[in-house]
């Protein structure tokens, strides 16, 4: 049973003739006709009575007429309100963490706006631990961060993107005249990171272990870009995403010759988008978008 025999049904009955439905629908009056011979086969039941001159509906054909054209009324009531909310304008609470708020975020969300201008967006920086909570009270909508430690079944988190990380020092350094260096040459220098429950900072910590680094001192920032900041002042050096260092005045980045592995990064979302379609058009769009400028930002 499929939508076509019913609607071809509901048809036959108001006009009273396969010919007139057929013209009406714009099909054949054959493919109306084998599709009510092979409805009623399904059904095991006589929906017309063929024997007379004019065409007769069987009592279980008007009982079946009831629920067809109920039903029907129910899936383009359906079929409209989704329309209304698939091109209704949104708002979305993006989250997102602080070193890719000076490139990524921006570029994604000016091409977004070339095809949805009028949606709408909260912009909120956290760090990659609290976006997932954030996300978890619905303080966000959608979160661009790291991958949680412990999964959630009611969200989904999508790779999107990946970071190369580098070491930031500052061109007052005495390596900063250099391309790339191993990162045992930094061993015993204060090193500036983010704090111990930053997935990032997890990520240095590890390195540094593997390499059997010690620094002199450790010291702790939220943002990115404060970090930078203090590097800039020859106050330290950091391991950061490659984009943000780039960008930087007063801040040389140096490639380890060491293999490093990158940092994956992922849009989490409620696995469950159907009753928020702009969530979702932002979602498929974020996907395809990564897809297409994937290395533009690895």
């Amino acid at each position: 049973m499929n939508l076509n025999q019913l609607r071809y049904f509901k048809s036959i009955v108001e006009t009273g003739s396969f010919q007139r439905a057929a013209n009406i629908l714009k099909v054949s009056q054959p493919s109306v006709s084998n599709a009510i011979i092979k409805l009623e086969a399904e059904l095991n039941t006589q929906l017309f009575d063929r024997t007379n001159r004019d065409l007769q509906v069987t009592p279980q054909g008007m009982d079946f007429y009831y629920y067809v054209n109920e039903s029907l009324a129910t899936l383009d009531s359906g079929a409209k309100q989704i329309h209304v909310h698939s091109t209704k304008n949104t708002k979305l609470n993006l989250g997102f963490f602080f070193s890719i708020g000076s490139q990524f975020i921006p570029q994604m969300i000016s091409e977004y706006w070339k095809h949805y201008p009028d949606d709408q967006f909260k912009f909120i920086q956290k760090s990659s631990y609290n976006l997932q909570n954030a996300l978890i009270n619905r303080d966000c909508d959608a979160v661009v961060c790291s991958l949680p430690a412990k999964q959630n079944p009611h969200y989904i988190y999508t790779p999107i993107l990946r970071q190369n990380f580098v070491v930031a020092v500052s061109t007052q350094h005495r390596l900063a005249r250099r391309h790339r260096i191993s990162l045992n040459e930094l061993d015993g220098e204060t090193l500036l990171t983010f704090p111990l429950q930053s997935i990032a900072r997890q990520y240095i910590n590890n390195l540094l272990i593997a390499e059997h680094i010690s620094p002199k001192q450790t010291i702790d920032f939220e943002e990115d870009r404060t970090i930078l900041g203090f590097v800039a002042k020859n106050i330290g050096y950091a391991i950061l995403p490659k984009t943000e260092v780039t960008t930087f005045p007063g801040i040389k980045a140096l490639t380890l010759s060491e293999i490093i592995p990158f940092q994956n990064i992922y849009l989490g979302y409620p696995n469950e988008t159907d009753h928020n379609p702009g969530l979702r058009r932002f979602v498929e769009f974020t996907k395809q978008y990564c897809q297409k400028h994937y290395d533009e930002f690895s």
